[in-house]
């Protein structure tokens, strides 16, 4: 599996920067997208990533649902309350 918190961004004068990898995890708080948490963390935790150009977004009606689950990984994830069907709030948390 490609690790993508490494992957480089080549500029037109030939510079290499990093590339910050954002990954949107919808309904963090069910059953489904905890799993898919659950299995990016262990990518996370496994590949030893401790920069800040890789996040997982846990997207979330209600922040309190997942109060206390992921504290200890805070800086590889971030918890959004937003509504999936709000285009707006989407665009918001993805920038």
């Amino acid at each position: 599996m490609q690790n993508y918190a490494e992957m480089y961004n080549t500029n037109i004068d030939g510079a290499v920067e990093k590339t910050m990898v954002k990954v949107l995890v919808t309904g963090a708080s069910g059953f489904i997208g905890s799993g898919v948490v659950s299995k990016l963390l262990s990518v996370y935790i496994s590949h030893n990533i401790s920069n800040n150009n890789y996040k997982i977004l846990c997207l979330t009606r209600n922040k309190e649902s997942l109060r206390g689950r992921y504290e200890k990984y805070n800086g590889a994830i971030q918890i959004v309350e937003a509504d999936v069907q709000d285009y707006s709030q989407l665009v918001k948390v993805m920038n």
